[in-house]
């Protein structure tokens, strides 16, 4: 319940911020965030805290995203704006990463239902 507090108060904070954000109807413990066309993607940890990752079309290599930060507990705009990155350091094959245009390509290409919050 507190994770879930924690994520409703940090897509509060990226509204606040000039982001637009995205939920699943089917499960509401995860979010997307868009802007200036970078997206970036956020979770509630079954543990602690909140999870990001990047956000790619996916690929073999390297699925969908890359883990940027686990169990943030005090989450700010700076782990939304650090998951905008390519891929980390330590990624190879980094050329074969696709990034998507915008928060629409990516609610066309997927299966599921989202909406603006």
């Amino acid at each position: 319940m507190r994770n879930k507090l924690l994520l409703k108060d940090y897509i509060k904070l990226l509204k606040e911020n000039g982001f637009k954000v995205i939920s699943s109807l089917d499960n509401p413990e995860y979010i997307f965030f868009e802007k200036n066309k970078n997206i970036g993607y956020c979770e509630i940890n079954r543990f602690f805290g909140l999870d990001f990752n990047t956000v790619h079309k996916p690929c073999r290599e390297h699925g969908t995203g890359f883990n940027i930060y686990k169990h943030i507990t005090e989450p700010n705009i700076t782990h939304a704006l650090n998951t905008f990155i390519l891929a980390p350091q330590w990624a190879i094959n980094t050329n074969r990463i696709i990034k998507y245009k915008s928060l629409e390509e990516l609610i066309k290409e997927s299966n599921l239902k989202y909406i603006y919050l």
